[in-house]
């Protein structure tokens, strides 16, 4: 009795632990999903195209859609929500009590150098509810410009509710290479995410 209640304990420990759970390929049969476009609130948004004079750019810490997914072009501007970043989006649905692993399907809108030039997009995500303490956690989602991939934290949900989750994009990039001057043509890459969904799956194990 006394190892399984230790085992019992470190899997906890370890479930609830800030490491980031990152994976290749999306993330699909969670118990809710939401889809780019499905957000509460947002930090703005333009439903139109990028670009336009109508458009407000980055001073209005503006995402867009495409399909089902959002995106946005630069963290710059605009009011700071955490660790000086402006472009946030809601998602809220019914939590039951429980472990959840919430995380987000993501891809780049734009074109990465390498992996080693930008690994993975860094998401900050808050749970908004009736919770014991204030959990934020950041996920680590791999950064592809031509496949959607996953990443994810557990958290722990006390009562059923309506709670919200906030994602906040941390690490945006850009940078050029080459030089006009030096006879070579100049080469730029951009980190763009986009959020393809959002995902909260409840853990079922014997443990609970």
């Amino acid at each position: 009795m006394k190892v399984r209640l230790a085992f019992q304990l470190f899997v906890l420990t370890v479930l609830m632990s800030a490491y980031p759970f990152a994976q290749s390929g999306g993330f699909s049969g969670a118990d809710i999903t939401r889809t780019g476009v499905d957000f509460t609130e947002i930090s703005g948004f333009f439903p139109g195209t990028p670009h336009t004079p109508e458009d407000p750019g980055q001073e209005g810490c503006t995402w867009y859609s495409e399909g089902a997914g959002i995106f946005t072009a630069w963290d710059h501007g605009g009011e700071s929500n955490h660790f000086g970043h402006c472009l946030w989006a809601m998602y809220t649905a019914e939590l039951t009590p429980g472990f959840w692993r919430i995380g987000l399907n993501a891809i780049n809108r734009g074109s990465i150098k390498s992996n080693h030039w930008y690994p993975s997009f860094q998401v900050l995500v808050e749970i908004i509810g009736d919770t014991r303490f204030p959990q934020k956690k950041i996920i680590h989602v791999p950064a592809s410009d031509d496949q959607v991939h996953h990443g994810y934290q557990w958290f722990h949900i006390q009562k059923t509710g309506i709670y919200g989750v906030t994602l906040t994009w941390l690490n945006d990039k850009s940078e050029c290479f080459g030089s006009n001057s030096g006879g070579g043509a100049e080469e730029c890459f951009d980190v763009n995410i986009m959020i393809d969904s959002v995902f909260m799956d409840r853990w079922r194990g014997w443990i609970w």
